[in-house]
């Protein structure tokens, strides 16, 4: 007898699901290869750091160096099924990995969940607000903000922000054109407000945009 219809899509079933594992497979390996080599990169610069005697050539290559760490740890982050990540277990390494070698700050993130490229961007934006020595970071905290609320030029369509909010003894680092249209590509918006004992807050109001439904979404802890 003849194969049914029903047996052909079974069969077309299980040729799907095993191309996805197939896939997800490439993929988890590709990011591991993808750490590895930001990790020979990082050592690489760590060799050349001490071969290095002036100054702004070091802190340049250590810049750098430190930029390599941070996107190291977007890609050793598990990653979901929907391919979405934990944000707070990512935010509490990423300040690890910037700030080694400083006093531990505070880390304080609800339990939602980013997109993956989502991370990257933040990566590159936090490099940046956290690295300067003569910075002082007391807390990084990230929170949702209700509906109603959102920056005075925020646009329209967004329906949802979370908060990323850096708190500094004294003024923070000036963002470079580089890291601004970083900001801007994403549709967030930067604000800086200053407080009562003399330090300041940068605020980064990013978007979760409507008809996205994932973004944004409480993670469950494993």
């Amino acid at each position: 007898m003849g194969k049914s219809s029903g047996d052909d899509e079974r069969e077309h079933d299980r040729r799907l699901e095993a191309e996805v594992v197939q896939l997800r497979l490439q993929l988890s390996e590709l990011r591991h290869a993808l750490r590895n080599d930001l990790q020979l990169l990082s050592s690489i610069m760590a060799l050349r750091l001490r071969q290095l005697d002036d100054p702004t050539a070091r802190a340049q290559l250590a810049r750098c160096k430190r930029l390599l760490g941070a996107l190291g740890v977007v890609y050793q982050q598990d990653v979901a099924e929907t391919g979405m990540l934990a944000v707070d277990s990512f935010l509490a390494e990423l300040v690890a990995e910037l700030e080694a070698g400083r006093p531990a700050i505070a880390v304080r993130s609800a339990a939602l969940a980013w997109r993956h490229d989502r991370a990257t961007h933040i990566a590159v934006i936090l490099d940046e607000l956290l690295g300067p020595a003569d910075c002082k970071v007391v807390s990084v905290e990230l929170e949702p903000v209700p509906p109603p609320l959102r920056p005075e030029h925020g646009p329209e369509t967004v329906r949802e922000w979370t908060q990323l909010i850096l708190s500094y003894e004294g003024l923070p680092p000036v963002a470079s054109p580089m890291t601004l249209a970083v900001i801007e590509q994403i549709g967030a918006v930067i604000e800086s407000r200053p407080l009562t004992d003399g330090g300041c807050r940068l605020v980064l109001w990013l978007p979760l945009q409507a008809g996205d439904p994932h973004e944004g979404g409480r993670h469950e802890p494993g």
